[in-house]
């Protein structure tokens, strides 16, 4: 009799140890950490990029010398709203040495085309490959025909999964513009190429929705400027 109480309080001090622990837990894996690429930094060079304004491409000339914006020209445009944007813009973003900075109050379209056109020509510098972009969804903005388009890119494995148009549609009117709002993505996706064949009477519509789609992949990866 003696031994089996001795067993009976044995198990009860098992017990009531394993009961001041307290329930089973749970243990949680540690969330899965997105890679960031690391910024490229852009080397001295001259370089070029272009983006739609009011009537046609504003093309851009950036220099970078010892790793600073040295300056910013305008090389082309057809622009009839401009007012002194031309001669405004440039020189602030040599001034901020950035791309982005305030635009010429009553023509903000050319303004804002020739910040993307210099961010373009600062991309240039340090080109990227799909498989450079980590997964995530990334959106970019252009000009189509009349109004800006917005593109947002998801990415997964190196692929592009999606490419979903936001905002308000260009060219309402145009039947044809329409019509390439809905097909120019289902190529990107295609192809794997923000680079397809454009939609017959819609150009400047499928230029737009291309260079919003490479604006979104290029945010992906940082550039620098590493002043010397």
């Amino acid at each position: 009799m003696s031994r089996r109480i001795l067993g009976l309080a044995t198990m009860f001090a098992v017990f009531s140890a394993l009961a001041s622990f307290g329930p089973a837990r749970t243990v949680e894996a540690a969330p899965e950490t997105k890679a960031v690429p690391a910024p490229r930094t852009v080397p001295d060079g001259v370089y070029k990029g272009a983006s739609r304004g009011y009537v046609d491409d504003v093309t851009v000339q950036m220099t970078v010398t010892d790793g600073k914006i040295a300056e910013v020209r305008v090389l082309g445009q057809k622009e009839s709203r401009a007012r002194t944007s031309l001669a405004d813009v440039p020189p602030k973003m040599v001034a901020k040495q950035g791309t982005q900075v305030d635009a010429t109050t009553g023509a903000t379209v050319t303004s804002r085309a020739i910040m993307r056109a210099a961010q373009v020509a600062l991309e240039s510098s340090a080109p990227i490959k799909l498989a450079d972009v980590p997964d995530g969804t990334y959106t970019g903005v252009s000009r189509g025909r009349a109004l800006d388009i917005a593109a947002e890119v998801t990415v997964q494995k190196g692929r592009i999964e999606s490419v979903k148009l936001t905002g308000r549609p260009d060219a309402p009117r145009l039947p044809a513009a329409q019509e390439a709002q809905k097909v120019i993505p289902q190529r990107i996706v295609e192809k794997q190429s923000a680079t397809v064949d454009v939609h017959p009477g819609a150009e400047a519509t499928s230029i737009g929705i291309m260079r919003a789609v490479q604006a979104a992949l290029e945010s992906s990866v940082p550039r620098v400027l590493q002043p010397k």
